[in-house]
C-alpha cells in the first residue's frame, strides 16, 4: 500500500506543504502518479521508503560533557600565600 502526503503529514503532525517540501528537495523518495506528464503531481510513498527517511533524520541524544572551570579563575584555598613583607 503506497501512502500519500496527506497520511504521511498526519503520522508526523506536520503540514502537507512540509512533505511536498521533502519530496521537491529529493530527500524523500515519491513517486508521480499522475495521468498526463505536464499535470498536477499525485505523489505516492512506499512505506520502505518512508521508514528510510524516518531512519535518515532520527537523531541521537548528545553526550553530556563535564563542565570546565572558568579560565584564570582559582578559588582562595587554592592560592599560593602571600610572603609578608618585612620593613
Amino acid at each position: 500500500m503506497l501512502l500519500t502526503p496527506p497520511k504521511i503529514a498526519s503520522e508526523c503532525g506536520v503540514e502537507v506543504a512540509k512533505v511536498h517540501a521533502w519530496i521537491r528537495s529529493g530527500e524523500l523518495k515519491a513517486i508521480n502518479l499522475a495521468e498526463k506528464i505536464g499535470g498536477r503531481p499525485r505523489w505516492k510513498v512506499e512505506p520502505a521508503e518512508w521508514e528510510a527517511f524516518k531512519g535518515r533524520r532520527a537523531t541521537t541524544p548528545p553526550m553530556v560533557r563535564a563542565r570546565r572551570g572558568r579560565a584564570g579563575f582559582a578559588p582562595k584555598f587554592f592560592a599560593s600565600p602571600r610572603t609578608p613583607q618585612s620593613k
